[in-house]
């Protein structure tokens, strides 16, 4: 299966969180240059508030991507 484009990515992003419809694609952009994972982003979008703004959510995504959804850190 190949793999998404980063504009396909973005718009799969938007898709699964609709909730979050003004920051999903700030979170997609700051995921996919972190790897790109879509499940990484549901994961975040369970994380953020509407009312968290670039710091905060930057904040959860750095977390995330240094341990991960299990907790251990990650070495990249």
């Amino acid at each position: 299966m190949p793999k998404y484009t980063e504009e396909q990515f973005l718009d799969v992003t938007e898709k699964v969180l609709p909730k979050l419809s003004n920051l999903a694609r700030y979170i997609g952009a700051s995921v996919w240059r972190n790897g790109g994972d879509i499940r990484d982003v549901i994961s975040i979008g369970k994380l953020v508030r509407k009312s968290d703004g670039p710091e905060q959510i930057g904040l959860i995504i750095k977390t995330m991507m240094k341990y991960g959804v299990d907790g251990r850190e990650n070495d990249y």
